[in-house]
């Protein structure tokens, strides 16, 4: 089965990742490109942005981004924007949307901030 199949079938989003872990371990669907709004496999050399919420990944005591920005790669998968292929108004344009369906949801004590940008290399280095 090809990871575009495996994430048919992996259900729902809060578990997703762990169940496709289970059907192709050791991330190896990270070489194909399994969602069908992808441009291709991601690179180890390109730069990622996540988006910031508020008060998701923020610590209340220090106002910092928390390791939660990064939680959702182990269950859910990790959402990000591939910098080489967007633009700053389509970032901004993606994390007010996400936050207009929030808020919809009653999810209405969240904003967005920004983004927090990283290479994709040391990313996929880290470990629970």
């Amino acid at each position: 089965m090809d990871c575009r199949e495996v994430l048919r079938e992996a259900g729902a989003p809060n578990d997703r990742c762990s169940r496709i872990s289970e059907s192709r371990p050791k991330c190896s669907c990270e070489s194909e490109s399994v969602s069908t709004h992808s441009p291709g496999p991601v690179d180890d050399s390109e730069l990622v942005a996540r988006l910031i919420y508020s008060p998701l990944h923020i610590d209340s005591t220090t106002g910092g981004v928390t390791e939660a920005v990064f939680s959702d790669a182990k269950d859910k998968g990790l959402s990000v924007q591939r910098m080489v292929h967007t633009t700053d108004a389509r970032i901004r344009a993606v994390g007010e949307s996400k936050l207009a369906r929030d808020h919809t949801q009653g999810k209405t004590d969240r904003e967005f901030l920004g983004i927090a940008t990283g290479g994709v290399n040391p990313i996929r280095g880290f470990e629970d």
